[in-house]
């Protein structure tokens, strides 16, 4: 699969979303500090890590809903790359994957994914 520009942006948020899978569903709270109080606040480097894991949480959430909505042999070509899937399809795997990556990320240009 060629790897341009936009394939390497769409490669990202694929593996970001596929990391965001393999999270157990607890994607509330504070899952690396306590929920507890705290003196001074949250310091410059966890919020700002804090504002990164949101951003990509975000992006994650929409990659899944366009996965979600593309055909059956799309979405098996992806989670077969991703999320080492075994899904078994028609077709060339690697076109149908670089068919897919291509539809995904002009889905994810039109949702504002970048």
């Amino acid at each position: 699969m060629s790897m341009g520009p936009d394939h390497v942006r769409a490669d990202w948020h694929l593996r970001n979303w596929a990391d965001w899978m393999r999270i157990p569903d607890i994607r509330t709270g504070y899952p690396t500090h306590s929920a507890g109080f705290s003196c001074g606040g949250i310091s410059g480097e966890d919020a700002f890590e804090h504002l990164c894991d949101q951003a990509d949480n975000y992006a994650a959430h929409v990659s899944h809903g366009i996965i979600q909505g593309m055909d059956a042999r799309m979405q098996a070509a992806i989670e077969n790359r991703y999320l080492r899937s075994v899904w078994r399809f028609r077709g060339d795997p690697e076109e149908v994957l670089a068919q897919a990556v291509q539809m995904f990320w002009l889905r994810a240009l039109s949702k504002g994914l970048c």
